[in-house]
């Protein structure tokens, strides 16, 4: 993960957006991401994701939900290679807060991740 990003958690962190904890998790989420899809993360590819992630865990803590994603466009995304990988790391990131991701953050959390698998596709990376 690209110093911006990092920095992008630090400036939650230091707003009260996000304590401690949410704050290595996304870290770690990070790296998983990075190793499942064989990309170094930066601004320009995940900035969403890693924002999104940042404020969802905290809304997740305090039991708020959001509404789903569109199902056309939730059955557009479980078309992309990079859905097969959204489960493990919604679930490693479950794991490391231990708490439940609803199904309405996790099919954000799969389009940004398909997002991110786009960019890097056509900027001619790997995933």
């Amino acid at each position: 993960m690209d110093e911006m990003l990092h920095m992008r958690i630090n400036l939650l962190k230091d707003a009260g957006e996000i304590d401690e904890q949410i704050a290595e998790a996304v870290i770690n989420f990070a790296k998983d991401v990075e190793e499942q899809f064989n990309t170094k993360l930066d601004e320009e590819n995940a900035s969403m994701l890693i924002t999104h992630v940042c404020m969802a865990l905290p809304r997740i803590k305090k039991g708020e939900e959001i509404n789903p994603i569109n199902e056309v466009a939730l059955a557009e995304i479980k078309q992309s290679q990079a859905y097969k990988k959204v489960p493990a790391l919604v679930k490693n990131l479950e794991q490391n807060l231990n708490l439940q991701i609803p199904k309405s953050e996790f099919g954000y959390i799969a389009l940004h991740l398909c997002s991110m698998e786009e960019k890097n596709n056509s900027k001619g990376g790997k995933v």
